[in-house]
C-alpha cells in the first residue's frame, strides 16, 4: 500500500491557520505543520503529527479536539471525523514545542472523495480577577485534507476522465481585424477538491507559425465539488493562411492527481469569410465603376 503526505497551501482557503469561531482572544502559537494533505486508501489508516509551539510568556494549559471544516465556508460544522490525536490536553511551558500525533482511518465503507478534518487547540486560562472571573477559551487548529481513494492508483489515473470540460466559440474573428474569441469550461462533478490546470494551443497547421498558447488556472485555485471554473480568452490573427484554412484549438486539462489528461478540441472553420470576400469584391466593382461614370470629363482647349 502507498500512503504520501505532502504540505500544499490551498488557494481558496483565507488563513493558513483555522480559528474557532466562538474566540474572545486569538493569541500568537505556532502550528506546523498549519495545512496538510493526506492521500490513504479506504480501509487503512495513516499516522502523522503537529508540532506546537507556546511563543507566550507564561505556561499554558491547552486542550485538543478534532472537528469537520467546510473551507468553501471557512467554517467549523458537523460532518465525518477521520482523525485521532493521542493527546486531549498538555501544559506546555514557555518556547517549548509538543510533537501531537495523530491517526487517519478511513473505513472501508467510505464513499472515496475529499474531507476536512481539523484538529483544534484550545487555552484554557482562569482569571481570578473580578474584572474577568470566566475563564477566556481560544484557540487555532491545524486542517488536514484527506483525499479518501479506492484504490489508491486507480482513481488518481482515472481521475481526469470525470472532468467535464466545454470549449465554446464566441466569434471566429476576421484576421487583420478582430480576434477570434473563446472560452474554456471546466466543471468538477467528482467528490474530491482538485486543482485542474489547462493547456491551450490555438493554431493553424497550414501557417508554418508558432502555435498560441494559453493556460487555465495558471494560479493553481482549488477547485471543489460541483463548481466550475470558466475563462474568455482573445487570440489576434496575423496570418493570411487563416482566410483559407481553419485554426484548431486544443485544450488538454490535468489534474494535482496525476499527470494524465484529457482532451478537447474545436476547428474554427473560415466559411463565413469565404463567403463574406467574393461579396466584399462586389460591392467594390460596383462602387468603382459608378465612382468611373460620374466622373467628370475634362474640356478640350480650343485652338485659336
Amino acid at each position: 500500500m502507498t500512503k504520501r503526505s505532502t504540505q500544499i497551501i490551498f488557494s481558496l482557503i483565507l488563513s493558513a491557520t483555522v480559528f474557532l469561531a466562538s474566540s474572545e482572544k486569538i493569541f500568537a502559537h505556532s502550528i506546523q505543520p498549519s495545512i496538510t494533505e493526506i492521500e490513504v486508501e479506504t480501509g487503512e489508516s495513516f499516522k502523522g503529527f503537529v508540532k506546537f509551539t507556546n511563543t507566550e510568556t507564561k505556561t499554558i494549559d491547552i486542550k485538543i479536539s478534532t472537528e469537520n471544516y467546510l473551507p468553501q465556508e471557512g467554517e467549523i460544522a458537523a460532518g465525518t471525523i477521520f482523525v485521532k490525536t493521542e493527546k486531549s490536553s498538555f501544559r506546555i511551558g514557555i518556547d517549548q514545542t509538543v510533537k501531537i500525533p495523530y491517526t487517519v482511518s478511513i473505513p472501508e465503507t467510505t464513499i472515496p472523495g475529499s474531507y476536512f478534518n481539523v484538529i483544534v487547540f484550545e487555552e484554557t486560562t482562569d482569571h481570578s480577577t473580578d474584572e474577568s472571573p470566566i475563564g477566556v477559551n481560544s484557540g487555532l487548529g491545524a486542517l488536514l485534507a484527506i483525499h479518501a481513494l479506492s484504490p489508491i492508483e486507480d482513481t488518481k489515473k482515472t481521475l481526469h476522465r470525470d472532468l467535464d470540460t466545454s470549449l465554446k466559440i464566441i466569434t471566429k474573428g476576421i484576421p487583420f481585424l478582430s480576434p477570434l474569441k473563446f472560452s474554456l469550461t471546466v466543471t468538477n462533478p467528482t467528490n474530491f477538491a482538485i486543482t485542474p490546470y489547462s493547456d491551450i494551443r490555438v493554431n493553424n497547421a497550414k501557417g508554418g507559425k508558432e502555435p498560441v498558447e494559453l493556460t487555465l488556472n495558471a494560479k493553481g485555485e482549488k477547485l471543489y465539488p460541483g463548481k466550475s471554473i470558466s475563462k474568455e480568452f482573445e487570440v489576434n490573427s496575423r496570418s493570411l493562411y487563416d482566410f483559407i484554412s481553419p485554426r484548431t484549438i486544443v485544450a488538454r486539462t490535468y489534474t494535482n492527481m496525476s499527470n494524465n489528461f484529457v482532451e478537447i478540441s474545436k476547428s474554427v472553420s473560415n466559411t463565413d469569410l469565404l463567403l463574406v470576400i467574393p461579396i466584399l469584391a462586389i460591392i467594390l466593382i460596383v462602387i468603382f465603376r459608378s465612382a468611373k461614370k460620374i466622373k467628370p470629363k475634362k474640356k478640350k482647349s480650343r485652338k485659336g
